[in-house]
């Protein structure tokens, strides 16, 4: 059975995607996220092996979408490394909106 990320926690992913393949540093998040066994070896090369960063987060946020249970520890991750970033992923009302924002696609989540 192939599970993943309950759909909230992908959309919020989603909305904030590149935001995040901007400003995440996918490599040492990746490192922490197997320490935790969070991701396996295999997720881990999978984004060590990109070239850019931008391309390593985005290989990193495609694994962790369909990762049942990966959310909170890359919120952890982001709050480590990143504090700045957790208002984005974490505000109630932004995630009140981002259940209506399904209907309205493209709205901004963090401004």
């Amino acid at each position: 059975m192939w599970c993943s990320m309950n759909p909230e926690q992908q959309l919020i992913i989603q909305k904030n995607y590149s935001l995040l393949t901007e400003e995440i540093l996918a490599d040492d998040i990746a490192d922490h996220l197997y320490s935790k066994c969070v991701i396996g070896h295999d997720d881990l090369q999978r984004v060590h092996v990109e070239k850019t960063d931008k391309d390593k987060a985005r290989q990193l946020l495609d694994i962790l979408l369909y990762k049942e249970g990966a959310f909170e520890p890359f919120l952890e991750e982001i709050k480590s490394q990143r504090p700045d970033l957790i208002p984005c992923l974490t505000d109630k009302v932004k995630e009140r909106t981002l259940k209506k924002g399904i209907q309205t696609k493209y709205k901004a989540v963090c401004i």
